[in-house]
């Protein structure tokens, strides 16, 4: 995480009054390696960026617009480690499919963050999605939710105003 984040540059602090519109104050650095920065941390900082880019009260507009932007969400999308295996449908259902499914298509047909979805028919005449959560979910959130504090620096919020948005994630 520690390498992701030295890549931005050092962090400067928050500054107290925001800078004229479109134009950037002395202190203030061009944030648009960030969400590509947090995409490559993982889902769980991919989706953090997110949810900052809705606090437009602890952020400043430019830096939200960045986390929110359409790019942002092409990079977590597009993310290696956000990618698993084909066959943890198989692992997840425990079991043959053919015994829970009139038909299943394994090669997933949407893969996000947390999940993956594949098309599959309960009956002949019954098509239904399946959605599966990524199989580490629990260990990702468990080892990255602490880490979010870090982010403080390069986010120009001090670690108590990022507390209550952490809680809130």
């Amino acid at each position: 995480m520690e390498e992701h984040l030295r890549a931005l540059g050092v962090p400067r602090p928050a500054r107290l009054a925001l800078p004229a519109e479109g134009r950037l104050s002395p202190d203030e650095q061009p944030v648009e390696r960030l969400p590509g920065a947090l995409a490559a941390l993982g889902p769980v900082f991919a989706d953090f960026g997110r949810y900052l880019s809705s606090r437009v009260d602890l952020l400043p507009r430019r830096l939200c617009e960045y986390l929110g932007d359409r790019e942002a969400r092409r990079l977590v999308s597009n993310s290696p480690q956000l990618g698993y295996s084909n066959d943890v449908a198989v692992r997840a259902m425990d079991g043959p499919l053919g015994r829970r499914f009139f038909k299943f298509d394994p090669e997933p047909r949407a893969i996000t963050g947390w999940t993956q979805q594949h098309y599959a028919s309960l009956t002949p005449n019954m098509p239904v999605f399946v959605t599966i959560v990524r199989p580490d979910a629990d260990r990702l959130l468990e080892s990255d939710l602490p880490l979010l504090s870090q982010l403080g620096p390069w986010l120009g919020v001090s670690p108590d105003a990022l507390a209550a948005p952490i809680d809130d994630f």
